[in-house]
């Protein structure tokens, strides 16, 4: 970067005319020769001009020395104007805290360690410590692009976190602008799709006709009841462990956006199955842990399944093999007691309801199969009207 390009005979110039000394620093000359100093800069993708006052009152060799302290505060991610203007500066570290500490108490302990280790382990090193307002969409492809063919799915997680970070800090008010980490009409021209570049994983899953043998073997203990309440529900671990009773309404379970993957808010119709599994209403966790104050870790949870090859997450696709091959009920019907967005998005524009009362139905007779309960004859009747 070239500097200190102008001469003495460059500022008695007549006017109008721009100068520029190199490192941002420029001499602006009016048409009626009045001259001021102006450093440029570039933030969040946007050219910025601070004043640095008249060249009556700031000799070239000042002015150089007020734009290279700029220069530095650049360097550090630091937004000159901002600062001068007395403007509350944070950082995305302190802003990416500060979003944690206000949702975590909302989350598994899991989700939240997973939270601060990828932030830490991939977005620090590049814009901790920046300013959130300087922050830009080439910052944020220098995370995610490096990661973006081998670990997609990371990348694309922290994409996410990032974005909500940075969208805290405008709700703050310590940033404007476009959020430079969206993925619509941003991000999504910069990448192909994850799913050109990432095989999807599936988890091992126990065949549907084994499901009922297997919970009649669980142990009638907490970490037994929650796999069954799990398998019950066909929900997501982290939101089982999180359960509390204050969320179960009557035969219904209704599940904070918090804790949801999508973060909206999900309601659970509840079997007879179910019911029976919870047995009394009691306070607190529905699965405690045995350390006074916590709910069930994950680790427990699944040491019934240790003697097997299947994930607890896999549950959900046994239950969705069975609703697919032993049922009569459209297939977003299971999509959506699984919770799975829509991946048609015409379809998912139009289709509003989450088609609880169908789900009821869908749920009834998950816990009836595993049961070995008959479905009744008016009940298939529905089903099929479904179709």
């Amino acid at each position: 970067m070239a500097i200190n390009k102008l001469k003495a005979g460059h500022l008695k110039r007549k006017g109008p005319a721009k100068l520029g000394d190199g490192g941002g620093l420029w001499l602006f000359i009016t048409k009626d020769n009045n001259r001021r100093w102006v450093f440029r800069y570039n933030i969040a993708g946007k050219s910025r001009e601070m004043g640095l006052g008249s060249l009556d009152d700031i000799p070239l060799s000042k002015a150089r020395k007020l734009a290279a302290e700029c220069r530095e505060l650049r360097a550090d991610g630091k937004d000159p104007i901002s600062l001068r203007q007395g403007k509350s500066v944070k950082t995305f570290d302190e802003c990416a805290e500060a979003y944690i500490s206000a949702h975590e108490a909302g989350w598994v302990d899991r989700y939240a360690r997973n939270w601060r280790a990828s932030l830490k382990d991939y977005a620090s090193p590049v814009i901790g410590n920046m300013s959130v307002d300087s922050i830009g969409t080439g910052h944020v492809m220098r995370i995610i692009e490096p990661i973006w063919y081998d670990k997609s799915v990371l990348a694309n997680s922290l994409r996410n976190r990032i974005e909500r970070v940075l969208s805290l800090a405008k709700a703050k008010g310590y940033r404007s602008g476009e959020n430079p980490a969206m993925w619509r009409d941003n991000i999504e021209h910069l990448l192909p799709k994850k799913t050109r570049v990432h095989q999807k994983q599936h988890f091992p899953a126990m065949p549907y006709a084994q499901v009922g043998e297997f919970m009649r073997d669980l142990p009638d203990v907490v970490a037994g009841n929650a796999i069954k309440f799990l398998i019950l529900t066909a929900v997501r671990s982290g939101a089982v462990l999180g359960a509390r009773w204050d969320e179960i309404e009557g035969d219904t379970w209704i599940i904070p956006a918090s804790r949801m993957k999508a973060r909206v808010e999900h309601h659970v119709p509840l079997s007879k199955q179910v019911l029976e599994v919870l047995g009394d209403r009691g306070d607190g966790w529905l699965f405690p842990s045995p350390q006074q104050g916590k709910y069930l870790s994950r680790r427990t949870m699944v040491n019934p399944l240790n003697d097997v090859e299947y994930t607890a997450h896999g549950f959900r696709s046994s239950f969705s093999d069975w609703a697919a091959e032993q049922t009569s009920f459209p297939s977003r019907v299971a999509e959506y007691a699984l919770a799975h967005r829509l991946e048609d998005e015409t379809e998912a524009s139009y289709q509003r309801s989450t088609l609880f009362e169908k789900r009821r139905l869908l749920m009834q007779a998950w816990g009836d199969y595993l049961d070995r309960v008959e479905v009744k004859a008016d009940v298939i009747d529905i089903v099929r009207g479904l179709k």
